[in-house]
């Protein structure tokens, strides 16, 4: 069993908590290196986004970094001006959790995976829906911060079935690409890196498996592109303990990944926040 800080990873639709990131620890004899939460606008109240007043302790005291996941599935098929929107919103929903001055001063430029699924239920994602929201995302983060942050757009897909979401997902991806090596569209478009689920048969309680590139990557997929992490289970109601979908990172492409997320700051205390209201402005 994979028992290194950076090989283990979770995302859950639920809050982060303690007791399940302790119940992750006693299952796989690992600490979470990375947590995967939704982020859609700024104060969305969807029970399922990112609630950085709540989670951003939890994750700072466990030293966990926060993966951004752009969560509008029911829109990915929409027009470029449909994405130009969502990315501008997802931007800056991940903004106000970490804060802009924090995102600056810690000079990385953070990944944010686009959610495509799910897999053969659900519209697929179109070409000009990515573009939009790559380029809201990245606009975003601009704008907010004088220039001075560089969102990356990945892709979140699923590749199980020979045919299906997944693959439509890769295929955008590839065609990216390609428009950019042939100078049609901006290099900072690309899509950075690819998270992929495919689940077979097992459960959060089943063995760790080994990585394997049959299971995670799809012939659609650009060469370039790396799979960096591989989501091999989904969250069974039948396991209240362990409210996650377990992630593996990739053997070697994921330490560097990892440097493309941050550990969300603590949030500003009372005292802080009163002294911050009754200071002078300059």
């Amino acid at each position: 069993m994979p028992t290194t800080l950076a090989t283990c990873g979770a995302d859950s639709t639920d809050l982060v908590r303690q007791p399940v990131i302790d119940a992750f620890r006693s299952q796989y004899a690992a600490s979470p290196a990375f947590w995967g939460r939704y982020f859609k606008a700024p104060a969305n109240p969807d029970d399922i986004q990112y609630k950085y007043k709540k989670e951003n302790r939890v994750l700072h005291e466990n030293n966990i970094k926060l993966l951004p996941i752009a969560r509008q599935t029911s829109r990915v098929a929409g027009s470029e001006a449909e994405g130009r929107t969502d990315g501008t919103h997802n931007a800056a929903a991940v903004i106000e959790a970490f804060g802009a001055p924090f995102l600056v001063q810690a000079g990385v430029a953070p990944l944010v995976f686009l959610d495509t699924e799910p897999e053969g239920t659900g519209p697929a994602l179109s070409f000009d829906y990515y573009v939009g929201w790559a380029r809201g995302l990245i606009a975003e983060g601009k704008r907010q911060t004088g220039g001075r942050l560089q969102f990356q757009p990945g892709i979140y897909l699923n590749s199980s079935g020979h045919e299906g979401n997944g693959r439509v997902a890769a295929h955008v991806a590839a065609h990216v690409l390609a428009l950019i090596q042939s100078n049609q569209l901006e290099g900072e478009l690309q899509c950075r890196a690819i998270w992929s689920a495919k689940y077979g048969d097992r459960t959060p309680l089943s063995p760790i498996p080994a990585w394997t590139d049959q299971e995670t990557r799809l012939p659609e997929m650009p060469a370039t592109c790396p799979v960096i992490a591989w989501q091999w289970a989904e969250a069974k109601d039948n396991i209240p303990r362990l409210p996650i979908d377990p992630n593996l990172l990739h053997p070697s492409a994921g330490a560097e990944f990892l440097t493309h997320l941050l550990v969300p700051p603590l949030p500003p205390s009372l005292f802080s926040r009163v002294l911050r209201w009754f200071r002078p402005s300059a």
